[in-house]
């Protein structure tokens, strides 16, 4: 016996032969037509929406006598009193393609045009062979994580959101921000001795390590090898006896320039080479359109132009260590070391008043310079990155006697510039006191001093027996940046 045809749907005019039932594309208007139509197994039926024509579910669908798939209402919908199912096409047949939510689980490529009107999940790599076009007038939300969470193999033109450090960034030779690549701001943070404490005020002695921390702001300048760019950073530290970042541990009385460089994109700070004397850098500064960078790799440390300089230190004369004393309390000879600051930053500096007080008295006669008190406590020792910042010192005594007569001539004071035999600015006594008395007397220095470690020293010359101190009234002071 035949089997006995179908009953179908006829859409438009004309009749369709029977043998060709089984073949013939036929279309009807939604999914309601589409669950009371009889088929045979594998027959087509184009669909032109869902609940109405074009809203977005439309598609090619065939019939499976077979199929157990449950009724989702998209792309799969089940004849009412039969079983099996009829099952959307999937892309890459005569499909028009159209899907309210297509989820791809391995990797999608794309030779033409994908329109798609529901949700795409990509759970694999998606490849567009051309262009990416996205017309809407919403947003993109690119991948997003930590600086640990990059890719470990990167590539350029990759772009996503640092959660670490709040900001976007894409990989070109290393990982970049993109907003402001190719323009930088000044830097925002300083070179300290405590960390959270980006201007000292209190006395930091013999300190193990150095921190760079933001202070009018976290913004550092990172270059890419053409460029530089605004960069956010978070605090910074390096020990003094790290050898990770640095070429070796820090030495006794050694100077140091301090760079912040990216590495693998983390904000790091590095040591330069020691300085060959206090007045001579091991490592020449060059300028990279403008900022001051390392001149020649550092070993541990930033390839040549890629360290962006901050500043400079002097360890203490007896230990690896940094201190920061510019007002230590006044003592007999002077205080052990003097007045010491021992780092620079060279942005965002700010002023700080060193002061050293003698509390002795003592007499002097002799017709040559020395240091006041023969101390060479008497004096304030600084370090300098660049000749940028004039400084103005003063040192003041008092020459006091209790006879009934004496002449205080010729007896003079002066400041030295790292001089302990020999004064820059001097002035003299020529006076004759009567009884009981006592004379004062005052000098002012300024100066631009090269870079440097440097030290002003006061001195004292004399041709007659004066008294000096007076209970601590001797003085030497300075205002400085540092």
């Amino acid at each position: 016996m035949a089997q006995p045809l179908p009953t179908v749907s006829v859409q438009g005019t004309g009749v369709v032969p029977a043998d060709l039932l089984n073949t013939y594309v036929q279309v009807i208007q939604n999914f309601a037509q589409l669950r009371t139509f009889t088929a045979l197994n594998d027959m087509c039926v184009s669909v032109l929406g869902g609940a109405s024509e074009g809203d977005g579910l439309q598609g090619l669908f065939w019939y499976s006598a077979a199929s157990t798939a449950v009724d989702n209402g998209s792309t799969v919908i089940e004849p009412t009193g039969a079983s099996g199912a009829w099952l959307l096409l999937p892309p890459g047949s005569n499909s028009p393609g159209n899907f309210a939510n297509l989820a791809v689980s391995g990797n999608g490529t794309f030779g033409g045009n994908a329109s798609i009107g529901g949700t795409l999940a990509v759970t694999g790599a998606a490849t567009f062979a051309t262009d990416l076009l996205m017309t809407g007038t919403g947003e993109i939300e690119i991948p997003a994580g930590t600086t640990g969470q990059r890719s470990a193999s990167p590539v350029a033109g990759m772009i996503r959101y640092n959660t670490s450090l709040s900001q976007f960034e894409g990989y070109g030779a290393l990982w970049s921000p993109l907003a402001g690549t190719g323009v930088a701001f000044l830097p925002s943070g300083r070179l300290t001795l405590t960390s959270g404490v980006p201007v000292l005020s209190a006395t930091v002695t013999a300190a193990s390590g150095l921190t760079y921390t933001p202070y009018v702001g976290a913004i550092v300048p990172q270059w890419n090898g053409s460029a530089w760019s605004s960069t956010v950073f978070a605090e910074i530290s390096q020990p003094l006896n790290d050898t990770t970042n640095s070429p070796a541990a820090a030495v006794a009385g050694g100077l140091y320039d301090l760079f912040v460089w990216f590495k693998a994109g983390v904000a790091t700070l590095s040591r330069g080479p020691a300085w060959t004397n206090p007045t001579t850098r091991a490592l020449s500064l060059n300028r990279v359109q403008g900022f001051l960078a390392n001149s020649l790799p550092i070993t541990n440390g930033p390839a040549a132009g890629y360290g962006f300089y901050v500043g400079t230190i002097a360890c203490d004369a007896g230990a690896a260590t940094v201190t920061f004393n510019p007002t230590p309390a006044a003592a007999s000879g002077g205080p052990v070391g003097g007045a010491w600051v021992g780092l620079w930053n060279q942005y965002n500096r700010v002023s700080a008043g060193a002061t050293v007080k003698d509390s002795a008295t003592w007499s002097y006669a002799t017709n040559a310079w020395r240091q006041a008190d023969g101390s060479n406590n008497n004096r304030i020792t600084l370090i300098t990155g660049g000749a940028e910042d004039s400084i103005t010192a003063t040192y003041s005594v008092s020459q006091y006697n209790n006879s009934t007569y004496v002449t205080v001539g010729s007896s003079g004071i002066g400041i030295g510039l790292d001089s302990t035999t020999g004064a820059n600015v001097t002035i003299y006594g020529n006076a004759t006191q009567y009884g009981p008395s006592e004379i004062g007397l005052s000098v002012n220095f300024t100066s631009l001093p090269e870079f440097g470690q440097h030290y002003f020293q006061a001195v004292e010359w004399g041709t007659t027996s004066t008294t000096f101190g007076n209970n601590g009234t001797m003085q030497l002071s300075a205002q400085l940046r540092f």
